[in-house]
C-alpha cells in the first residue's frame, strides 16, 4: 500500500469523493483535501504534497491556470488532469505545459496506473533535484574552501594534459594567471627554477601511486624566487583505475628563510664556542707576557727607550686580555658590563704604537676635544 497526500482541485464534491475512492481501490492510502478556487489552491499547494488531481474546467479557474501556479510554487509536484471531456488539442497543450497525464472521468479505471506512474516520476524528480541541490551546496563549500586557503589546490587528469581545477592562490604564488595554466597545463613546470626542473619532472610519475612529495623553487615573472612544497595523490574510480590527480602546493619560502636563519644561528653558536676556547688559551699566553713584562719593569734597571718599549708591550697585553675576556663573556652568553670610557685616553694610548707602525715619514697629530 502506497500512502499519498493528494490535493484535488474540483468544484464538485461528489466527483472528488469518487476520485478518492478510485485511488483507494487502486491500492493507495489517501490523505486528501479538496479546493475549488485559485486562492485556496495556492494556500494548499505545499512541498509535502505527493500529487495534484485537477479538473480542467472550474468557475473562474482552469487546468492551464493550475499548471502555471504549480510551476510557480511547487514544480516538482506531479499534476494529473481529471476531466469530463478534453479535446485532443487541449490535451496536447496541457501536456506541453507540464501535466504528467490526463484521465477522463468516465474512464477512472485508468486513474490508478496514471497516478502511480506520475507519483514515481515525481519522486524520482524530487530525488534528483535534492541530489543536485546537495551537489551544488557541496561544490559551493568546496569553492569557498579552495578559494580562501593560502595553499594552491589543484586537480588534473592522470596524463597531466588537462588542468581540471586550480585554486586562485596559484596566481599569488606563481605570479601567473589560472587561465594561462588552463590553456597550457605545462606552464607551472616552465616556471620551475632550471636547477630543480629535471628533478620535479622526473618525479611526476610517482603521483599515480601517491608517492609524490617534493620541494622546489619557482621563478615568478618579477624575478622573485619562491620555495614550494608540492604533494599529490591519486583519486580512483569504482573500478580502481586512477580518474584524476589531486594535489596541494604550499609556499614555504618564509619557512625556508627561518631554517636558514636557524642554521646561521647555529653557526654563530659554534663560532662563539670556538672563540671561547681560543680566548681561554690565548689568555694564558697573555698572562705570561704580562707577568714577564711586569717583572722586567720592577726588577731591572733599563734604558728609558727600552723601558718605554716594555711598557707598551705590557699595555698591549692588558688590552688583549680585556678583548679575550669579552670573547669569553660572549661565548658563555653572559651579559656584557658596559662602562664609561674616556675616549681621549683610549686614542692617546694607541698613538705611540700607531706611530711606530706607520714609520718615521708619517706624523700622527691628535686634535682632541675636552668634552
Amino acid at each position: 500500500m502506497t500512502a499519498l497526500r493528494v490535493l484535488i482541485v474540483e468544484d464538485n464534491p461528489a466527483d472528488a469523493e469518487l476520485i478518492a475512492r478510485e485511488l483507494q481501490r487502486a491500492g493507495f492510502v489517501v490523505t486528501w483535501e479538496r479546493v475549488d478556487t485559485e486562492e485556496d489552491y495556492r494556500r494548499a499547494l505545499t512541498p509535502e504534497l505527493d500529487l495534484i488531481l485537477c479538473d480542467f474546467a472550474l468557475p473562474g479557474f482552469n487546468g492551464l491556470g493550475a499548471l502555471a501556479v504549480r510551476q510557480e510554487l511547487s514544480p516538482e509536484t506531479p499534476l494529473v488532469l481529471v476531466s469530463a471531456s478534453i479535446g485532443e488539442d487541449v490535451a496536447v497543450e496541457v501536456m506541453r505545459r507540464g501535466a504528467n497525464d490526463y484521465v477522463l472521468k468516465d474512464h477512472l479505471a485508468r486513474l490508478g496506473p496514471a497516478v502511480r506512474q506520475a507519483v514515481e516520476r515525481g519522486r524520482a524528480t524530487r530525488a534528483r533535484r535534492a541530489a543536485e541541490e546537495a551537489l551544488r551546496k557541496s561544490e559551493e563549500r568546496f569553492r569557498l574552501l579552495a578559494e580562501n586557503i593560502r595553499e594552491v589546490f589543484w586537480i588534473t587528469d592522470p596524463s597531466k594534459s588537462h588542468v581540471l581545477y586550480v585554486s586562485p592562490a596559484y596566481e599569488s604564488v606563481w605570479g601567473r594567471s589560472c587561465d594561462e595554466l588552463q590553456n597550457n597545463p605545462a606552464a607551472w613546470i616552465d616556471a620551475i627554477h632550471p636547477d630543480d626542473r629535471a628533478r620535479v619532472v622526473g618525479g611526476l610519475p610517482r603521483q599515480v601511486d601517491g608517492a609524490y612529495d617534493v620541494e622546489y623553487r619557482v621563478v615568478r615573472p618579477d624575478g622573485a624566487v619562491r620555495w614550494i612544497h608540492d604533494r599529490a595523490f591519486p583519486v580512483r574510480g569504482p573500478d580502481g583505475t586512477v580518474d584524476r590527480i589531486v594535489g596541494l602546493a604550499n609556499d614555504i619560502t618564509a619557512h625556508r628563510q627561518l631554517e636558514d636563519q636557524y642554521r646561521q644561528a647555529q653557526k654563530m653558536e659554534g663560532i662563539g664556542q670556538l672563540a671561547g676556547g681560543v680566548a681561554h688559551d690565548f689568555n694564558n699566553l697573555l698572562s705570561v707576557i704580562q707577568g714577564n713584562s711586569s717583572l722586567l719593569l720592577m726588577n731591572y734597571p733599563l734604558a728609558p727607550e727600552i723601558e718605554e718599549f716594555i711598557e707598551e708591550i705590557h699595555l698591549a697585553s692588558e688590552r688583549a686580555a680585556a678583548l679575550t675576556r669579552q670573547l669569553l663573556v660572549f661565548s658563555r652568553r653572559q651579559p656584557l658590563q658596559p662602562r664609561d670610557l674616556d675616549l681621549n685616553e683610549v686614542v692617546t694610548g694607541e698613538t705611540k704604537m700607531l706611530g711606530r707602525v706607520l714609520g718615521e715619514d708619517v706624523t700622527v697629530t691628535l686634535h682632541l676635544s675636552p668634552a
